[in-house]
């Protein structure tokens, strides 16, 4: 027989983990040009200026779904390092750059199915925030509930038409560079639009013409530290 203390423990228990199969997590990823499983087809090289596309795919929803906020940052740099270099003129896809007007994103994709149902509302902005482009999006819908499958949730399309190397006197130069991208936050919207987290891999991402070495998806650099900070990190 269970005593009161024990039998109110086990009914919290199970409270807590009634709620939180009732909001399961998904999880987001990246791949070029379509929608395939995780951690494959990340690594992209420049052959000719044409329109290249990033797909942001995710599974795991439950619950009724009414939309989602994506953000997207692309950034020369390493991705486990602060972006300190500029990014190349091709890739100036915000308002102020070469590409502005040059970036369309839609809410499906080739290789699964979209998340978003037809006739979606969607929005996006684009913007350059210190060293990175940050890619706003956000798509909202009428309540459903999706099934137990791999969902495409954006396709950007970034056109290269202007795009070249090196440094020409017009034109967006610097497409054999390194560009690295990533998701920055991912969230969907249930039916009271509150914003339930999307999970994704920090740290990793799509790469670009990676530089010879770490690339954008190399291990966490080293750097030479005195005992003394070392041994703050253990204070």
């Amino acid at each position: 027989m269970r005593t009161p203390a024990r039998l109110a423990w086990s009914l919290l228990v199970a409270s807590l983990l009634a709620g939180s199969s009732a909001h399961a997590q998904p999880h987001a990823w990246l791949n070029w040009d379509a929608c395939s499983s995780p951690f494959s087809n990340l690594t992209k090289f420049f052959s000719s200026p044409t329109v290249v596309h990033e797909v942001v795919s995710a599974n795991g929803f439950s619950g009724t779904v009414t939309g989602y906020v994506l953000k997207l940052v692309v950034q020369s740099d390493n991705l486990y390092n602060f972006p300190s270099n500029p990014l190349p003129d091709a890739w100036r896809f915000d308002g102020a750059g070469c590409q502005s007007g040059h970036l369309s994103i839609t809410p499906d994709g080739a290789g699964c199915g979209a998340l978003a149902p037809a006739g979606a509302t969607t929005f996006m902005s684009a913007g350059l925030v210190g060293q990175q482009l940050v890619i706003t999006y956000s798509v909202t819908f009428p309540p459903y509930t999706p099934g137990a499958t791999n969902f495409v949730l954006a396709d950007l399309a970034f056109d290269h038409a202007l795009s070249a190397t090196g440094t020409p006197p017009s034109g967006c130069g610097g497409v054999e560079r390194q560009a690295c991208f990533s998701i920055q936050s991912a969230s969907w919207l249930d039916v009271y639009l509150t914003a339930h987290p999307i999970s994704f891999e920090t740290f990793s991402g799509l790469e670009w013409q990676p530089s010879p070495g770490l690339g954008c998806l190399g291990d966490l650099p080293v750097q030479s530290s005195s005992w003394g900070t070392l041994k703050t990190l253990y204070r």
